[in-house]
């Protein structure tokens, strides 16, 4: 008795074989393609919400009336890390922070020594390559400075997947403004 398998054999287990990996491959590509939008949503929420923590931050600690967008960047002046403060305990601004989004949509944040007496009028230096990249694959990074409240807009992009947040924060040692009517 020969031990062998005929060719009818082995053409019904390769059939089987390629029915059994054509209903993998169909069952399994849609399950990958839905954990990489998971991914990508996820990504760009945390992205967005990155960015957020560290304005927050920063507006939160920044000199009243100091905050400013400046065409394409947010400039601020605070106490620098760790905070400085005068002898009487009041907070001593010694630092410019500046957020700008680059072309690569890249968030930069920029500390720089405050250079001028009056926080108002604080500049920031040119802008450093080599500045903190707080988030990356950023579409929008828009403010409105308007009042003491900062309203922020960042939006993340990430293949098919955008996430926007649409903010407002405040120096937390600004005026109260009074309630709207």
């Amino acid at each position: 008795m020969k031990r062998g398998m005929t060719l009818v054999e082995v053409l019904v287990v390769a059939g089987l074989l390629s029915l059994i990996l054509t209903v993998a491959v169909m069952v399994f590509g849609p399950a990958v393609r839905s954990f990489r939008r998971g991914q990508d949503r996820a990504e760009s929420q945390q992205t967005v919400a990155v960015a957020a923590r560290w304005l927050k931050v920063d507006i939160q600690s920044a000199a009243p009336g100091s905050v400013r967008w400046d065409t394409d960047q947010l400039v601020m002046v605070t106490q620098g890390d760790p905070p400085a403060f005068e002898a009487d305990g009041e907070p001593q601004w010694t630092t410019i922070l500046s957020y700008w989004k680059d072309g690569q949509g890249e968030l930069h944040r920029q500390s720089d020594p405050l250079g001028a007496a009056d926080p108002e009028a604080a500049a920031p230096s040119a802008h450093n390559p080599a500045a903190r990249v707080v988030a990356r694959n950023l579409s929008q990074f828009e403010c409105s400075t308007a009042s003491a409240v900062v309203k922020v807009t960042l939006e993340a992009k990430k293949d098919d997947h955008r996430c926007r947040l649409e903010t407002s924060f405040s120096s937390a040692l600004a005026p109260m403004e009074p309630p709207p009517p």
